[in-house]
């Protein structure tokens, strides 16, 4: 048995080269399957694969509704932004003492839902602090997204370095 594949990589800077770039694999044939897309163009791109039957692993994408349309050729890989929270949370809730916890939080521009990050981190942390009752409370006190191709974050980490008082975690 022998079989033969090409590999092709694409440059995916924003939605629409993503989106055009699943239009061109997904007419080609010989596609079976596609893996990456990120941030905007990764719905989309499921869209596209799913009506062509071409396998789409989306090893990058947090967006649960990636996966919420019964489509049979789309995996999502990553953890949706809820399960990041989650393990947030705890992993915050181990390593500090019972108090009033503040959290700062960085996240990449890129990154889908980054903005409903310090939502669920909240929710999650708070209802998993129940049991704690009024000694532990946790809040998101900042939330910030930064360019991850800058090499310049001055922006996104002003308030961190010129305030550390304001957070107990970042």
């Amino acid at each position: 048995y022998t079989s033969r594949f090409r590999l092709q990589f694409l440059d995916e800077t924003d939605r629409a080269t993503g989106v055009e770039a699943a239009r061109m694999l997904a007419r080609d044939p010989e596609t079976l399957v596609a893996i990456g897309h990120s941030g905007d163009s990764a719905g989309a791109a499921s869209i596209i694969y799913n009506q062509s039957r071409v396998v789409f692993l989306a090893p990058a994408s947090s967006n649960a509704t990636l996966t919420s349309h019964g489509f049979n050729y789309v995996f999502h890989m990553a953890p949706d932004i809820k399960e990041y929270a989650r393990s947030m949370a705890d992993a915050i809730s181990v390593l500090l003492p019972p108090r009033h916890i503040r959290v700062a939080i960085l996240y990449p521009s890129t990154m889908e839902d980054g903005e409903s990050l310090a939502e669920h981190l909240t929710q999650h942390a708070n209802a998993m602090l129940e049991g704690y009752g009024d000694r532990v409370t946790f809040d998101v006190v900042f939330a910030h997204p930064f360019d991850p191709g800058s090499d310049d974050h001055t922006e996104a980490t002003g308030t961190f370095i010129r305030h550390p008082e304001l957070y107990d975690v970042a």
